[in-house]
């Protein structure tokens, strides 16, 4: 009898911890399940990612991949100020981790705090012809004539540069103020010369040299972002057709046909030059948003009279021709618009009656009733590597 009691009490106990091993070998296949589903939505994420960059494949809105023994299903929204959430449900065997990224495009901010930024060659300015800004230059400032041509703002002359046959809105600083209209107050090294001005002060030194905005290491990351996105050997789109492209580098010319539209969705660099046809319009593509986008030139480039260079349309949305060609760079006709125009090494040439947002330049020279009205938010404009360009992890976390 004892020995049956303690049979069935081992029998119970037996029961008990087979019971127990069980459950917990229960719970630890659950969790490994759960883990192995979380991993799976990383994988989904770092999938996508990859895909986004641009030497890959654009994802569509919504895939799935098989990750091991476990699956996910990977969400791409679409871009909404330069950005795009991304999220991956994990599953393995019914346990389900759910995964988001907020991914950003790269961007890299420059500013512009003058409607005409200048260095050594200078600007000079037309009959009737006036920026509605703020003027920096390492060179000479020269109008045609104090009652023909104006800057809005303030006129600054860095080192021994002078400001000459102009009107002047607001202040003007130079080494030398020859034959101007001052509103404001006449700072000066050296001499004033048939200038009239609301107050004069006399500058113990003469303003410092500033570099322009855009560093050779920046450019030079751009074009590197270009050819990330692969090479064409030439670029030629015919009259009335209409492309995508970008990121891209071209090697040689771009040619572009009357009448057409040219979408970037990324960075390009054309190591040749720009051919433009008739009333040609190239612009950002609508995934920019309120981002700015670039499209370098090496070699000189003229406009024509009716070309159109756009953002996305939205507020703070550039697009920025750069030209690091040295020597006569970019010549803009009677109506191109619309746009950032910069080279650093070479000269921009504004055409008649032309209206500009902002030009930086080594040499800057504005025709006859030429007007460039500067806009607040070229102070702070991000540039980014476009819809097709490199995309970035932002956060990181589960939500489910």
């Amino acid at each position: 009898m004892v020995l049956l009691v303690a049979l069935g009490g081992g029998f119970i106990l037996f029961l008990s911890f087979s019971f127990l091993i069980t459950n917990e070998l229960r719970i630890s296949l659950a969790a490994l399940d759960s883990l192995r589903a979380y991993y799976a939505a990383e994988a989904g994420l770092e999938d996508t990612l990859l895909r986004l960059q641009p030497t890959y494949v654009v994802p569509p809105a919504s895939y799935s991949l098989q990750v091991g023994s476990s699956s996910v299903v990977v969400s791409v929204g679409p871009v909404v100020g330069g950005t795009r959430v991304i999220i991956a449900d994990g599953n393995s065997l019914g346990r389900i981790r759910r995964v988001s990224v907020n991914a950003t495009t790269v961007t890299t901010n420059a500013s512009f705090f003058y409607g005409a930024q200048v260095g050594e060659g200078g600007i000079k300015l037309g009959n009737g012809s006036q920026v509605l800004g703020n003027v920096f230059s390492n060179g000479d400032i020269i109008g045609n004539g104090a009652g023909t041509s104006n800057i809005g703002g303030t006129a600054i002359a860095s080192g021994t540069h002078k400001i000459e046959d102009i009107a002047v809105g607001t202040d003007a600083y130079a080494s030398d103020l020859i034959d101007c209209d001052i509103t404001g107050t006449a700072f000066y090294v050296a001499t004033k010369v048939n200038c009239p001005a609301g107050s004069t002060q006399v500058l113990s030194q003469p303003v410092s040299f500033i570099p322009l905005p855009i560093s050779n290491q920046q450019i030079t990351d751009w074009q590197n972002e270009a050819a990330a996105g692969g090479t064409l050997n030439g670029y030629n789109l015919g009259n009335n057709q209409t492309a995508s492209i970008g990121p891209k580098k071209i090697n040689g010319d771009m040619t572009l046909g009357n009448n057409t539209i040219l979408t970037l969705t990324g960075t390009v660099w054309v190591t040749g030059t720009i051919n433009f046809g008739n009333s040609v319009t190239i612009k950002l593509d609508s995934g920019y948003t309120t981002l700015s986008g670039i499209l370098m030139v090496d070699g000189p480039v003229s406009t024509g009279n009716t070309a159109v260079l756009q953002g996305t349309g939205q507020v703070g949305s550039y697009l920025m021709l750069l030209d690091t060609a040295s020597g006569s760079a970019i010549s803009l006709g009677n109506s191109a618009a619309g746009a950032i125009f910069y080279a650093g090494n070479g000269k921009i040439s504004v055409g008649n009656g032309l209206t500009l947002k902002e030009i930086t330049a080594y040499e800057i020279d504005i025709a006859n009733n030429a007007s460039i009205t500067y806009e607040s938010g070229l102070a702070n404009v991000s540039f980014s590597s476009g819809p097709g360009g490199r995309w970035t992890a932002a956060t990181w976390q589960e939500i489910q």
